[in-house]
């Protein structure tokens, strides 16, 4: 898990965390719509199946790469020890 603390910064960062973090479910959720569509154009049950997991992606991608990105490019802090009792 990232070790991500929400509030570690202001209103204009965490503005901006929102925008990028929405950013990136669109930009996975259209990528990965263009790859499965031409997959599955004919079978309706494969298209279902991927379409879940299109979107257990972007889940994964909103929780985890998303905090992971804000780390690695100073938008956020790691919580503290103390924080976390």
């Amino acid at each position: 898990m990232v070790n991500f603390d929400p509030r570690s910064s202001n209103v204009v960062v965490k503005i901006l965390r929102f925008i990028l973090s929405i950013g990136m479910v669109i930009f996975t959720l259209v990528l990965l719509d263009k790859v499965f569509g031409a997959m599955a154009d004919k079978f309706p049950t494969l298209w279902y199946f991927l379409q879940y997991v299109r979107c257990a992606v972007a889940d994964i991608v909103s929780m985890f790469l998303a905090p992971l990105l804000f780390l690695k490019i100073k938008l956020a802090e790691p919580c503290r020890l103390d924080d976390q009792i």
